[in-house]
């Protein structure tokens, strides 16, 4: 579907089609929706799920999934230091941690946010050792907050 965001519509036409959804999912900076007048913790949905590159708690920080990996630790290393690594991997990465926390929190039950970052998707990829349970874990798991 296509939105004419200047058009008077526009906003209300989105917030219509988000009222019936279960889940939705978000890969703006949360004021981009915001502005609209449409708000995650408002929304009947019962799992929003916000991907971002830094977390919704640095909501005017732009990131992408290579400047977001670096950020994120994950970088290989040769003798001069450490040097950029795993090109796109945090998009990919993310989007599939993403699936899991979804579908965990419908499991859950109540209506749920989710917090994906980019940056601490590739800190997941980066630690070692890695959590046996990355959507639970401490270094990148999903912040999520019951609405």
């Amino acid at each position: 579907m296509a939105f004419d965001w200047t058009a008077a519509d526009g906003p209300s036409r989105l917030a219509e089609l988000l009222a019936g959804a279960d889940v939705v999912i978000e890969a703006s900076r949360p004021r981009a929706l915001e502005q609209l007048g449409i708000e995650a913790w408002a929304a009947p949905a019962r799992v929003w799920l916000s991907i971002t590159g830094y977390g919704r708690d640095q909501p005017q920080r732009v990131g992408f999934g290579d400047d977001a990996a670096v950020a994120g630790g994950l970088v290989a290393r040769d003798e001069s230091g450490p040097v950029f690594a795993a090109d796109a991997a945090a998009d990919p990465a993310t989007g599939l941690l993403a699936a899991v926390a979804v579908l965990d929190r419908l499991a859950a039950g109540g209506r749920w946010l989710l917090d994906v970052a980019l940056a601490r998707t590739a800190a997941l990829l980066a630690a070692e050792p890695a959590p046996a349970e990355p959507w639970r874990g401490e270094i990148a798991a999903p912040r999520a907050r019951a609405v």
